[in-house]
């Protein structure tokens, strides 16, 4: 026959194990996909495909998935690192190069790309016109800030995204993008350390980080002194009529 004391000690664990911590609140995992059927691997999966420049038919056969969840979650991409601005507006991209060869940076020949974006986008067949505007920013990253960043890189700034902002296939939150900044700051020193500490060379990174934080400053200062001199310009004569 049990003791008194023997019938008490499975509650006794319970209280304990609720003490533990076990029905404590633990944080919650990214919902990269509001109430998807996929699972979470499964998705990152995809983001992994996306960030590696995969076709969607490659994603597809990786992942096993549907054709319509992977152009559907890419386009999500699209949409959420243009609300973020790693991917710029065509037309917002057109006037900032615009602005800034008049304010005496390099020519922009829109024609070339005009030619870079019609390559791009025919190698990406049956684009809906709905899509267009975010294909062709996700093309102008490519032509011409993609190749600053490795697939990683571009795996942990979606992922980022999604966190600040929420799930793909929801309205997303809004995001100062100064917070987004810091991160892709963040993520390009990381890298940076990495291949310091792997390379050999590790004089030869730095010295090409040097030169690259040279030249931003020297176009800083070239700034600068163009705002310096056009303040400094005497203001037109007004001449007398008589």
């Amino acid at each position: 026959m049990e003791s008194k004391d023997s019938r008490k000690r499975p509650k006794r664990r319970r209280e304990q194990s609720s003490k533990t911590g076990k029905n404590s609140s633990r944080p919650k995992p990214l919902q990269i996909v509001y109430r998807s059927k996929l699972s979470d691997r499964q998705l990152r999966a995809i983001l992994r495909c996306y960030a590696e420049g995969m076709s969607p038919k490659e994603t597809m056969q990786r992942c096993r998935v549907s054709h319509v969840t992977v152009y559907r979650m890419f386009n999500d991409i699209r949409l959420r690192l243009m609300h973020v601005g790693l991917y710029t507006h065509p037309d917002a991209y057109v006037d900032g190069e615009l602005a800034a060869e008049e304010e005496g940076g390099p020519f922009f020949d829109g024609e070339s790309l005009r030619k870079k974006l019609e390559a791009w986008m025919g190698k990406r067949r049956g684009i809906h016109p709905e899509n267009r505007i975010a294909y062709a920013a996700q093309a102008i990253f490519d032509i011409d800030a993609g190749k600053n960043y490795v697939p990683a890189q571009l795996y942990r700034l979606i992922l980022f995204a999604i966190k600040a902002t929420g799930p793909l296939n929801r309205p997303p939150r809004r995001l100062d993008p100064a917070i987004f900044e810091q991160e892709v700051a963040r993520i390009m020193m990381a890298e940076l350390r990495r291949r310091v500490r792997k390379s050999s060379g590790a004089m030869t990174a730095l010295a090409s980080v040097i030169a690259k934080l040279e030249r931003q400053i020297e176009g800083y200062l070239a700034e600068l002194r163009a705002e310096s001199a056009e303040e400094l310009k005497p203001p037109p004569s007004s001449q007398t009529l008589h």
